[in-house]
């Protein structure tokens, strides 16, 4: 990993080095090291402001974020994080993103017995995870289609050969 992250310094590329530290912050996570974590992903979020990136990545960075902040208890940081990452997964047409991302607020507006905005979050999150459900459904409804459509059109190709090589055989 500290390879991994030299190389990713000396590149000089921001998304390199956005990733690698993402990747690490991940893994402060995973050992328990939140305060390691928390450092590492304010420096990805400058990085991302820096360089105006709206990127899924971003949002990601600012969902793993924002938790920490509410475990802190310090809701108006976290409820901030998560308004940056919905402004930018709507500009990004992210609806996978919006839907936890509105989900998440509700939790931290009901917490705060903000009943009326965490129903409103709730709402709008299930309807955008209604909607990736349901084109989902349709998307595979319509392979489907498409996959049988083609193989009716080859069994029929086949039959009709079939056909043709029984006939001359006929004749």
């Amino acid at each position: 990993m500290e390879k991994a992250g030299k190389y990713a310094q000396a590149s000089g590329n921001p998304t390199f080095i956005t990733t690698h530290n993402q990747n690490l912050a991940l893994l402060y996570l995973d050992m328990g090291e939140t305060g390691l974590a928390k450092e590492l992903l304010l420096k990805i979020l400058d990085i991302y402001d820096q360089e105006q990136d709206a990127s899924n990545l971003h949002v990601l960075a600012l969902q793993i974020l924002a938790p920490l902040y509410v475990e802190e208890k310090q809701y108006t940081e976290a409820l901030e994080l998560y308004e940056k990452a919905l402004e930018i997964a709507r500009q990004g047409g992210m609806l996978h993103n919006q839907g936890s991302i509105l989900t998440d607020m509700a939790d931290i507006y009901e917490s705060q017995h903000q009943y009326k905005k965490a129903l409103d979050c709730l709402k709008e999150g299930q309807e955008i995870k209604a909607s990736l459900v349901n084109s989902s459904v349709v998307e595979r409804a319509l392979a489907r289609d498409f996959h049988f459509e083609q193989r009716e059109e080859e069994l029929q190709k086949r039959d009709c050969k079939l056909k043709c090589v029984k006939k001359r055989k006929r004749d």
